[in-house]
């Protein structure tokens, strides 16, 4: 499996240990109004939506589980081990990047994780050539990159 992490952050603002450096740069969606505006926000998120979609079509998944499930809203739009359509994650990706909820999407084949901060992070077997280009083009930064929510590291 390949896996990648998907920001909108530029790696050259990176220290040795990795740490994002620009302290002015917005990280979640309560940011709206204060250091971004909705529009701006909106088009970042639609990158990382799409993104991940494209990333996840390019393999032969078709399902993601739903897996470590907490619902920060209490509105219980999903269970765990719940199946998810690749072509149906738009509105969850959407949920967990503005933190109604967090969970790990998986399947055998991979995975999406969207961490704090507006990290995501992505697995899968392989991409079709262009991809990472194409998720470049949008603004966001991909780099080969093994997720911290894999059970072996949390």
């Amino acid at each position: 499996m390949i896996e990648y992490r998907i920001t909108k952050y530029d790696p050259a603002k990176r220290n040795k240990q990795g740490r994002y450096l620009d302290v002015e740069e917005w990280t979640e969606f309560c940011d709206v109004g204060k250091i971004v505006t909705l529009e701006e926000y909106e088009q970042v998120e639609a990158s990382y939506i799409k993104t991940a979609i494209e990333f996840l079509s390019s393999t032969s998944i078709t399902k993601l589980n739903i897996v470590d499930f907490e619902d920060y809203q209490n509105r219980n739009v999903r269970r765990e081990n719940e199946s998810i359509g690749v072509g149906e994650l738009e509105n969850e990706l959407r949920s967990l990047l503005r933190g109604d909820f967090w969970c790990k999407l998986e399947s055998e084949l991979g995975y999406v994780h969207v961490g704090y901060d507006f990290y995501m992070y992505v697995g899968v077997s392989s991409l079709k050539p262009g991809m990472i280009e194409e998720a470049k083009s949008r603004g966001l930064f991909v780099e080969e990159f093994t997720s911290p929510y894999h059970p072996d590291n949390c």
